[in-house]
C-alpha cells in the first residue's frame, strides 16, 4: 500500500513541476483523465486540473517548498485509481495504477501473484510457451484457452498450421499442388484416355524407374512409390508413380482406391500399390488379324490390334543395346503375337491366349498364338518350320490337364528349326517329328 501511495505522489509531483514561472504542467494524463490539461506550474491549477475534474487544491507554488495543497483528492478515475486520497493514509486501491487495467490488477501480467508475461494463467499456474498446446494457449498472463478446431498454439497465439507436404497418392486439385514431388510432377484427375476419373485427384510423377518415386518427409525424401505402367486397355497409358501400400506404408485412400498386389521385384520385395478401386472397363481395341504371320517389327503385328498390343517374336535374339545377334530364337521368319494379359479377345478368331507364351522373347507375358485344328499332327495348317502343338488347361488347384482332342492346338516352332532344338537333351529329350519328346 505504501508503494502505491508513493507512486501517486510522485506522479502528482511530475505533473506539477515546470521549468519556472510559466512552464506547462502536464500533457495527457492516465487512462481515466487528463493529467493537467493547460494548467501551469505557477498560479492556480485551473482548467480541468489533475486527474479529471479534481482540483489539486490551494494555490500550488512552483518553487521553494510549495505543497500540492491541503487534502486534495485525486478523485474520479484519476492517477491513484478508485477513490484513493493522495494525502494522509490514502488507499491506492481499485484495479488500476492510473485507471484501467494496470499493474495492480488481477488479470494482466500476473498469475497467482507472480509475473506471467510469456505464458497464460491456468489454475494460478503460469504455463509458458514451451508447455502450451492447442487445448491451453495464451500469453501476457491471461487465462489459458483452447484454440478453435484445426488450429495449433504457437508462442501463445492460436494459428492455422501449415499443411504437410504432398506425398505420392495424396489428393490434389491441380498440378502445382504436387510440385514438391519434383521433376515431372502431376495431379492426375483423369486417366490418359479419359475413360475414368481419379476421385479427389492423385499426386504423382511421370516416371521411368522406381527410384524416381520419392516423397518429402520430416526426415527427407523417402521412396514410397512404385513406377507402374499399365496395359493401355485399362485406359491409362501413362507410366507414373503409384503410392506403396501394405506393411509400413499403410493403406490406400478408401473407398476410392485399393491396394493391388502386382508381383515382386527381382530381389523378392512385394510390389503392392494404390490405384483405382473401380477398375475401368477394358477396351483393347479391335482383335488381331495377324497372329502367326512372319514379321521383323512390332508395327507389322498391329492395327489391329492397337499398337500397344502387337508383338513380333523376332527370329534372332537381340543384344542389350538393341542390336540383333546371329543366335536364332526358333521363330523362323518372326512370329506375330499380341499381349493378351488384359483380355483374351485381343487374339481374335485365329488366335488363342497362352500363359507366358511371349516369355521366350524375354517378356514373360501372356501372348496370342496361332490356332491350328489338329494337335500333334505335324505342320498341319502352320507355316514351314512350325508344328501344331497341343496345350493344357490350368486347374484351380494349380495342376494341369490336357486339352480335349477337339480343342485343336497352336503353331509352335519345330525342334528341327534353327534355335528350336530341344533344350532338355541332357535330361533325355530328343526331337521327333518336330516335337521334343523323351
Amino acid at each position: 500500500m505504501k508503494f502505491k501511495i508513493t507512486l501517486a505522489v510522485a506522479m502528482l509531483a511530475l505533473a506539477c513541476s515546470g521549468k519556472g514561472g510559466g512552464g506547462t504542467g502536464g500533457g495527457s494524463g492516465g487512462s481515466g483523465g487528463t493529467a493537467g490539461g493547460s494548467a501551469t506550474a505557477g498560479g492556480r491549477a485551473g482548467g480541468q486540473g489533475l486527474a479529471g475534474g479534481a482540483t489539486a487544491g490551494g494555490t500550488a507554488t512552483a518553487g521553494g517548498s510549495g505543497t500540492a495543497g491541503g487534502t486534495a483528492t485525486a478523485g474520479g478515475s484519476g492517477t491513484a485509481g478508485g477513490t484513493a486520497t493522495a494525502g494522509g493514509a490514502g488507499t491506492a486501491g481499485g484495479t488500476a495504477t492510473a485507471g484501467g487495467s494496470g499493474t495492480g490488477g488481477g488479470s494482466g501480467m500476473l498469475c497467482g501473484g507472480l509475473p506471467c508475461v510469456n505464458g497464460c494463467c491456468g489454475g494460478n499456474f503460469c504455463l509458458g510457451y514451451g508447455g502450451q498446446t492447442a487445448a491451453q494457449c495464451g500469453d501476457m498472463g491471461n487465462a489459458c484457452a483452447a484454440c478453435p478446431m484445426g488450429q495449433t498454439c504457437s508462442m501463445g497465439r492460436c494459428v492455422q498450421p501449415n499443411p504437410p507436404p504432398k506425398q505420392i497418392g495424396d489428393p490434389c486439385l491441380n498440378d502445382n499442388e504436387c510440385a514438391i514431388l519434383g521433376t515431372n510432377f502431376r495431379c492426375k484427375t483423369m486417366t490418359s484416355s479419359g475413360n475414368a476419373s481419379y476421385p479427389g485427384g492423385y499426386c504423382t510423377k511421370i516416371c521411368t524407374m522406381d527410384t524416381e518415386c520419392t516423397s518429402p518427409t520430416d526426415a527427407g525424401f523417402v521412396n514410397n512409390g512404385w513406377c507402374i505402367g499399365l496395359n493401355p486397355a485399362y485406359g491409362e497409358s501413362d507410366r507414373f508413380c503409384w503410392r506403396r501400400c501394405a506393411g509400413t506404408f499403410g493403406s490406400c485412400r478408401t473407398p476410392d482406391y485399393a491396394c493391388y498386389n502386382l508381383g515382386s521385384t527381382p530381389t523378392g520385395t512385394p510390389v503392392t500399390a494404390c490405384w483405382l478401386a473401380q477398375i475401368p472397363a477394358v477396351d483393347a481395341g479391335p482383335p488381331s488379324d495377324k497372329i502367326g504371320n512372319p514379321c521383323q517389327t512390332n508395327a507389322q503385328c498391329s492395327n489391329p490390334p492397337d499398337p500397344a498390343y502387337g508383338v513380333c517374336l523376332l527370329e534372332f535374339f537381340i543384344n542389350a543395346d538393341g542390336g540383333s545377334t546371329s543366335r536364332p530364337t526358333g521363330y523362323t521368319g518372326g512370329y506375330c503375337s499380341a499381349n493378351c494379359n488384359v483380355t483374351q479377345a485381343v487374339c481374335g478368331a485365329d488366335g488363342i491366349c497362352l500363359s507366358n507364351f511371349i516369355s521366350s522373347a524375354g517378356n514373360g507375358i501372356d501372348g496370342c498364338a496361332r490356332r491350328c485344328p489338329s494337335a500333334w499332327a505335324g505342320q498341319d495348317t502352320c507355316r514351314s518350320q512350325y508344328v501344331c502343338e497341343g496345350f493344357v488347361f490350368l486347374l484351380a488347384d494349380g495342376g494341369t490337364t490336357p486339352a480335349p482332342p477337339d480343342a485343336g492346338g497352336f503353331c509352335s516352332p519345330s525342334c528341327f528349326a534353327d534355335g528350336g532344338e530341344c533344350g532338355g537333351q541332357d535330361a533325355g529329350f530328343y526331337c521327333d517329328a518336330g516335337y521334343c519328346t523323351r
